[in-house]
């Protein structure tokens, strides 16, 4: 289980540099997602996202069902895919 803060640790670790968390403050966010979004979808999606801030997730075993293989970590799947990170 991890949450949003260790997968920031995760992805700073390859290039040895630490990712900072900020969160923008509510008004900022929902400004940002109510271009996307009818602004109570927004709302509900910044108040599952506050819940979820350093809640862990469990992993699933949903990859290997679907695919029949066996999922890889967020660590294997970061380090291969460095390019989505520059």
């Amino acid at each position: 289980m991890f949450s949003f803060r260790d997968q920031a640790r995760i992805l700073g670790d390859p290039p040895n540099r630490e990712i900072e968390l900020r969160a923008p403050a509510p008004e900022q966010a929902a400004a940002r997602l109510n271009t996307h979004v009818p602004a109570p979808l927004a709302a509900a999606v910044l108040d599952d996202r506050a819940q979820m801030s350093d809640r862990r997730i469990e992993a699933s075993r949903s990859a290997e069902r679907i695919t029949g293989r066996p999922g890889r970590t967020f660590r294997q799947w970061a380090a291969e895919n460095p390019a989505s990170f520059r």
